[in-house]
């Protein structure tokens, strides 16, 4: 009969101790549970920023590729202005040539009007081509900065979407682990609810030796 009673008495214990270790898991679950949902709010909030990054970045990428476009029309225009600096050049000569061949022509209209014309045709575009001499070193920093903004850029969308790609693996862990302690709840609770009937069967067995000893 003690022995019996001892024995019911473990039950007893080892019930009230599954219904804690049920309660301790299911705590545990409602934690996984609230993990889950931050963890997926964190992944959308970090997702949401990744597509505003990759839209800045094409942007940008868009920009640089417009402003790369002027480099070749830079170059063109400098060897336009050269061409014509060297046309107005070679028609002064000409005229210069013209006159000391006959003096007399000094004085005409016509070759006083050429000259004068190449003469400030070539220092104009001079002028011209010290601006773009000024300006290629603008474009040309203009570029590195989208360069370097790009290459930036680059890597912080690349940062996001590693970031991104980790929370989601946290968020399906913690998913699994949500899972896996519901199910342990499950079977704990299932186990504690079975100590009751041990006990009553415990407590029939007591009573039936009771009986045989009395």
């Amino acid at each position: 009969i003690s022995g019996t009673n001892e024995v019911k008495d473990g039950v007893s214990a080892l019930g009230d101790a599954l219904i804690e270790l049920t309660n301790g898991i299911n705590n545990g679950a409602v934690g996984a549970e609230q993990l889950t949902t931050g963890l997926d709010t964190l992944q959308s909030s970090i997702a949401t920023v990744s597509d505003s990054t990759a839209m800045l970045l094409s942007g940008y990428q868009v920009l640089e590729s417009g402003l790369s476009s002027f480099g070749s029309y830079f170059d063109s225009l400098s060897q336009a202005i050269a061409g014509a600096q060297q046309g107005y050049g070679q028609i002064e000569a000409s005229m210069t040539q013209l006159i000391q061949t006959k003096p007399e022509l000094a004085t005409d209209i016509n070759v006083q009007t050429a000259l004068a014309i190449a003469s400030s045709g070539k220092e104009q575009l001079g002028e011209l081509s010290k601006q773009l001499e000024q300006l290629t070193p603008q474009f040309e920093s203009a570029m590195t900065a989208f360069g370097e903004a790009n290459n930036g850029l680059a890597q912080v969308n690349n940062g996001l979407s590693q970031l991104e790609s980790g929370a989601k693996q946290l968020k399906n862990g913690s998913s699994e682990l949500q899972s896996g302690l519901e199910t342990a709840a499950s079977g704990s609770g299932e186990m504690a609810n079975k100590t009751p009937v041990l006990e009553s069967g415990l407590t029939q067995i007591s009573g039936g030796q009771q009986q045989l000893l009395d």
